[in-house]
């Protein structure tokens, strides 16, 4: 059964895993949760681990197969769209998606050597809501299948007529770059494939859990200074980040410097022997130069 084949991840990562049907029990450190698996995803796991097609590079999350190509996409622009889909075409049929990921690349990641990294995610993930929730079967903690795994925006090209393994990985690449500037043309949308990103090396921040409750702050901030702060914290562009940074520092530095003259003025104008007299002025006559002075370069003919 692929469920069997599935658990086989969870339990190489230090988990004690039974499966109950349709339901997994896992046992992940002292943590006792379970989750059911839907019929979608059942379809999905039993295709992904039965088939032989599939090529998954994780270090540049490209995922390969005889019919698609697969690339990890991050959004550079502020705007935000909850599940943002959009499809490219052309005469001969070909179909470019940007969008969540498919389950193929999903499946692909969790079953690669950079799911390591998540599951240590997802362990404090259950961690913190096991602390806020109580046991539901059994004394175990009841979660999403979902939640085990990372889906993140991809672009997937499908060609056709159908191109080679080795080419498709090629020409896809260039067709989603080609669609990713027309998107940001004509949609204003602005995505860039994420191991280009990491290649010059761009900020690509990983998610984190915060390890302390958050609290409201009972101070309030300077909308300009939050401005530029949030501009620095969020740009994939170091230049952008760095002058935004500037921006806060040099604001601060003219207020202090604004500051330190009122109160020079200030202390100056509260003096008691302190009068306010107007400088003398000095009058001077205007000085015309005859054409007699004038070198002869300058001299009219």
């Amino acid at each position: 059964m692929s469920l069997a084949k599935f658990s086989e991840v969870l339990t190489n990562l230090g988990c004690s895993v039974e499966i109950d049907d349709r339901t997994l029990l896992i046992d992940i450190d002292d943590k006792k949760v379970f989750l059911e698996v839907d019929d979608v995803w059942i379809k999905s796991i039993n295709h992904f681990y039965r088939a032989k097609q599939y090529s998954f590079n994780p270090d540049i999350r490209v995922l390969t197969s005889n019919n698609f190509v697969e690339f990890q996409i991050v959004r550079l622009d502020p705007n935000f769209i909850p599940r943002p889909e959009f499809e490219f075409t052309d005469d001969k049929g070909s179909l470019l998606t940007i969008t969540r990921a498919s389950n193929e690349f999903v499946l692909s990641h969790y079953s690669s050597t950079a799911y390591e990294y998540l599951f240590d995610y997802v362990k404090r993930k259950i961690e913190k809501r096991s602390e806020r929730l109580k046991a539901r079967k059994n004394g175990r903690l009841r979660i999403r299948f979902d939640d085990l795994f990372f889906n993140p925006f991809t672009a997937k090209y499908t060609p056709k007529p159908k191109l080679s393994k080795e080419k498709i990985e090629v020409v896809g690449k260039e067709k989603i770059k080609a669609c990713l500037f027309n998107l940001a043309y004509a949609k204003g949308e602005c995505w860039e494939l994420r191991d280009d990103i990491k290649a010059k090396h761009f900020q690509h921040l990983q998610p984190e859990l915060e390890e302390e409750p958050l609290k409201i702050p009972n101070v309030k901030y300077d909308d300009d200074l939050v401005s530029f702060y949030k501009v620095a914290k969020s740009s994939q562009f170091p230049g952008q980040s760095y002058l935004s940074f500037y921006h806060v520092l040099e604001y601060n530095f003219l207020r202090v410097a604004d500051e330190i003259l009122f109160n020079s003025v200030k202390t100056q104008l509260n003096k008691p022997n302190y009068k306010a007299t107007e400088s003398p002025r000095v009058h001077r006559r205007p000085v015309c130069l005859s054409q007699a002075t004038l070198p002869d370069s300058f001299k009219l003919s």
